[in-house]
């Protein structure tokens, strides 16, 4: 089988790069046959079949995780098959921000491993590490994903699955916010699979998306039941939408709708999601939705066209922030632990807003 080298978009500009010290040269020395590098990165066939996307805001019928202007995720569904052992081989991309994700069968997340805890294969170096050289070319990574759940301490680029033997699996890789120039994926190849069954053949590219039995659908967006939905909508008293605006730390869905339509905010849910950019004057508009709470989506239903959710994402704090979200620990804590963090609202006519000037 040939395989293609994980750093084909890097090893071209290594491979431009050499070709013109070689034509500069060529009328005093000429070229040898040394001086055309061979790639430096892992030989390894690439593996598209096994991702599904983007998701992102270009794709409205891709909204699972709700991916916002400057993200770009793509999922892989699979089936690991018995006594096998699956290995993404992966570049850091050219962007502020990565992470890998495992989901559970319910479409909660599960496990969780971001660019700065991803060591780097050696000889490469992870551009994420605080005060790191961003733009080195040698930039590979390794990960195992591991059948079920962690017994204990998570082994480094390691992540879990947490399917039963036979059962679905779901990862999603979000890159965010890229460079500047560069395309959806950062500059890089999507992670490549590696999958080396129980009689210890590895299989590559297209030969293992068959074995792993690859989804090639989007992802379903989780809906809330259509009946409960549409009844507790229907009472004023239970409409979510206040003056001003609550902000609320996020848990799970279930705990979601409770504490947002029927004011049960109380308790201490368990957290199951991750932690979920400039212009004149330091403001700017983010358009509403045409779709208002999205109710349309679903057969029969009707959008609330002045309703919407808005999620604000803050992303791996400094260890001293005090005042980070990461650090809220229970419904209500918010305006506590963050103080004048927490984004604060206000409603008013877009003309009023703009009567305001630079002086907000």
């Amino acid at each position: 089988m040939n395989h293609y080298s994980l750093t084909s978009r890097s090893d071209l500009k290594k491979s431009l790069l050499t070709l013109a010290s070689c034509l500069s040269m060529i009328a005093l020395v000429g070229c040898n046959s040394d001086s055309v590098q061979e790639p430096l990165g892992k030989q390894i066939e690439p593996s598209a079949c096994f991702w599904v996307g983007p998701y992102n805001i270009d794709h409205p019928e891709r909204n699972f995780a709700y991916p916002d202007t400057g993200a770009n995720y793509w999922h892989a569904g699979y089936i690991l098959p018995e006594g096998a052992s699956l290995t993404l081989h992966g570049e850091y991309p050219y962007a502020r921000y990565i992470s890998l994700n495992s989901y559970r069968a319910d479409t909660s997340p599960a496990t969780a491993i971001t660019d700065k805890d991803i060591v780097a294969d050696d000889g490469s170096f992870n551009p994420y590490i605080q005060g790191a050289e961003r733009q080195k070319l040698l930039r590979e990574f390794t990960l195992a994903v591991a059948q079920g759940q962690p017994a204990g301490e998570l082994p480094s680029n390691t992540l879990f699955d947490y399917a039963d033997q036979g059962n679905k699996a779901v990862l999603i890789y979000r890159i965010y916010v890229n460079d500047e120039g560069q395309d959806e994926q950062g500059g890089v190849e999507l992670p490549a699979v590696e999958l080396t069954l129980s009689s210890g053949e590895q299989l590559y590219g297209q030969q293992a998306c068959d074995a792993l039995q690859v989804d090639s659908d989007n992802l379903a967006i989780p809906l809330v039941p259509k009946e409960t939905y549409g009844k507790i909508r229907l009472n004023p008293a239970f409409d979510p939408a206040k003056n001003p605006a609550v902000w609320r730390a996020a848990y799970n869905g279930a705990f979601g709708i409770q504490c947002n339509f029927l004011g049960n905010c109380d308790g201490e849910p368990e957290r199951k999601v991750n932690y979920y950019a400039n212009a004149e004057c330091g403001y700017n508009y983010l358009p509403w939705t045409e779709q208002g709470d999205g109710f349309g989506r679903v057969e029969g239903g009707e959008n609330k066209l002045n309703e919407a959710l808005l999620i604000v994402r803050n992303m791996l704090p400094k260890a001293d922030f005090a005042e980070a979200i990461q650090n809220t620990s229970v419904p209500g804590d918010e305006y506590v632990i963050m103080g004048e963090y927490l984004p604060t609202t206000e409603y008013m006519r877009q003309a009023d807003f703009e009567a305001l000037g630079c002086e907000i």
